[in-house]
C-alpha cells in the first residue's frame, strides 16, 4: 500500500531558492532508489513563508529502505543549511476548514 507524505519546510533567509533546487533534487533521488512513484508530487507555498511538499511513498518498506540509502541521507545536511522542518499544524491553512496552498 502506498503512503502520502506531506511535509513542511521552513526556508532560512535568503534560501528559498536553493530549497527548491534541493527539492527536486530530492524526489529524484527517491525516484532513482524506487521509492516513490512516478506520480504528480506537489510543492506548494504557505502564507508563512513555509514550502509543503507531497509525494508518494510505493511502500512502508520503500520509505524504510530509502531512510537508509546513502544518496538520500547524503542530503540531509544539505536541507539543516536551508531550512527547518516544521509542523502542518503550525501553518495558517492548518487554522481554516479548507486549506489552500499557492502551488510553486
Amino acid at each position: 500500500m502506498s503512503i502520502v507524505a506531506v511535509t513542511v519546510y521552513r526556508p532560512k533567509k535568503g534560501k528559498k531558492a536553493e530549497l527548491l533546487s534541493l527539492l527536486k533534487l530530492h524526489l529524484t533521488v527517491l525516484r532513482r532508489g524506487g521509492y516513490v512513484s512516478r506520480r504528480q508530487s506537489y510543492l506548494m507555498s504557505s502564507e508563512n513563508g513555509s514550502i509543503v511538499q507531497v509525494f508518494e511513498w510505493l511502500s512502508k518498506k520503500a520509505k524504510e529502505g530509502a531512510h537508509r540509502d546513502q544518496a538520500w541521507l547524503a542530503l540531509w545536511p544539505q536541507f539543516n543549511k536551508l531550512c527547518k522542518n516544521d509542523l502542518m499544524k503550525d501553518l495558517p491553512e492548518a487554522k481554516k476548514p479548507f486549506a489552500n496552498f499557492d502551488k510553486i
